[in-house]
């Protein structure tokens, strides 16, 4: 019935914008009465990662660093989720009030909490008092240009170019502690997000990347038993990013064919196993299960390190992904097909394409054969960490938390 509601909201605008307004308007009261009327707890700390959609990422980084600190026994920690029955058994939350996101209950917490830690905007209708403090952690280093930065006007199907840089300027109004791994990350986001604050960025590593300084064989094996990953094969992760100009019914759609996976399958499945993690924001079905024996869905990884710690090299495109998983110094390869269109029509980019730890392919074919290729460059990667992950030691959360709450 859900389904059947949303493709007839799709198939009329009329009815869609109606609702959507309705819907709006109605989060707007909500956020006001709770602005207006919520006491603040200065010992509680409201979190949320991706608009609610995982457990995962810099917000979860830190949450565990405080949950294994004594200093935070009496502070109260809240999560919001779009499905929080979903996460209920998860050991780490045990410690934590699950909320639905953008519920009554979600304005009536945030207006509660002192403190907010998240890695996307703020929703426009969500005002912070002056007393509170948000934790702006993003969620990655960027190659391609964000917010402000993008120079291709026309690009996004859903935001005019003004409009998307308002979005930006005015979320980075909230700011108060934004983490940063490198000056390269400085540098982008206060670009980016028109930051004239500098005092908001530290740069003190990135929380989200903690796991992949500290890791250990065990904690490999144990997410392989826990996914039912075949040991025998060795894993590919593809994770590709998404295209600001593919964009139908409403929804972000991936452009890739099937017959790229055909290929895949025929030359790699003796050997690998791929799992392929789309972006968030991409809507359409793709039919794992026609591939069943070769590819996984990323999307059973609730957190994408684990992803990163089970893989054995690292397939994108213009995705922050290649920034964290450079910390492991695996293999990376660099599928950029649409590599003139996306450049020139889409996003362009801020880092020079050369400076990548990774060769570039452009064809399915010669993706194949760079997979094969025995031709690693650890001196590559570790030169790219000197560069842009310097501060990445493992301790990042702890100095987030030192720096605010101690």
């Amino acid at each position: 019935m859900k389904r059947f509601i949303k493709e007839t909201f799709k198939k009329n605008p009329l009815i869609h914008k109606l609702v959507v307004n309705h819907r709006l308007k109605k989060k707007q009261q909500l956020a006001k009465k709770y602005y207006e009327s919520q006491d603040i707890d200065n010992k509680t700390i409201i979190f949320s990662s991706f608009y609610g959609r995982e457990y995962s990422d810099s917000p979860r980084a830190i949450y565990e660093e405080m949950i294994n600190d004594s200093y935070f026994d009496d502070y109260t920690f809240i999560w919001s989720f779009k499905e929080p029955e979903k996460y209920r058994e998860i050991k780490e939350l045990e410690r934590a009030i699950l909320i639905k996101n953008v519920s009554e209950e979600f304005f009536k917490c945030m207006y509660k909490s002192k403190y907010w830690v998240s890695n996307s905007r703020m929703y426009p209708y969500i005002e912070k008092r002056s007393e509170q403090i948000l934790i702006q952690t993003w969620h990655g280093t960027p190659l391609k240009k964000i917010g402000c930065d993008i120079d291709v006007d026309g690009n996004n199907a859903r935001h005019a170019k003004n409009e998307l840089n308002n979005l930006y300027i005015e979320d980075a109004i909230k700011y108060d502690y934004m983490p940063s791994p490198s000056k390269y990350y400085s540098q982008c986001i206060k670009s980016a997000f028109r930051i004239d604050d500098t005092s908001k960025i530290h740069e003190i590593g990135y929380p989200r990347n903690d796991i992949l300084k500290k890791y250990n064989v065990d904690k490999i094996n144990e997410i392989k038993e826990k996914f039912n990953i075949d040991k025998k094969r060795k894993v590919i992760a593809y994770v590709p990013t998404w295209r600001d100009n593919k964009y139908q019914n409403g929804e972000y759609i991936s452009d890739l064919e099937y017959d790229f996976f055909d290929y895949l399958k025929k030359e790699l499945s003796d050997e690998y196993i791929l799992i392929y993690r789309t972006h968030y924001f991409i809507a359409n079905d793709f039919k794992f299960n026609k591939y069943s024996d070769f590819i996984v869905n990323g999307r059973i990884f609730e957190d994408i390190n684990d992803l990163y710690l089970i893989s054995d090299m690292l397939i994108t495109d213009y995705s922050s992904a290649f920034f964290d998983y450079a910390n492991l110094n695996r293999k990376m390869i660099f599928y950029m097909y649409d590599y003139e269109e996306y450049k020139n029509k889409t996003r362009n980019f801020y880092l020079d394409i050369d400076a990548l730890p990774g060769n570039i392919v452009k064809t399915k074919e010669a993706l194949v054969k760079e997979i094969n290729n025995d031709n690693f460059d650890i001196n590559r990667v570790e030169k790219f960490n000197n560069e842009y992950n310097y501060l990445e030691d493992g301790y990042a959360a702890k100095r987030l938390v030192d720096d605010i709450f101690k």
